[in-house]
């Protein structure tokens, strides 16, 4: 799958910095441009990505990707999820 271009996705995220989307400057991130909905929301698979620097993660070695999927879908506060481990088919979860 390709990685959605701003235009697909900027009423729902923007970057933190107004000034960066006139300059298609992407750089910097994005922050949410709409409350979450916790039970219409999807999550879009995006591959490559880096996981952001935060303190407060969930993480749990031994759990599947799709166990991972299902916790994060029933905490409205998930945002993200993704495999602590992408060796080998991928393993763990952190959230």
């Amino acid at each position: 799958m390709p990685p959605p271009q701003p235009s697909s996705w900027s009423l729902l995220m923007l970057p933190p910095e107004p000034r960066s989307l006139e300059l298609e400057r992407w750089v910097d991130g994005c922050v949410r441009n709409t409350g979450l909905n916790c039970s219409t929301d999807k999550f879009l698979h995006l591959e490559n990505m880096k996981l952001p620097e935060i303190s407060s993660v969930f993480m749990n070695k031994s759990m599947t990707l799709d166990e991972c999927d299902s916790l994060c879908k029933r905490n409205c506060s998930c945002t993200a999820y993704a495999n602590i481990d992408i060796r080998n088919g991928g393993s763990g979860c952190v959230m």
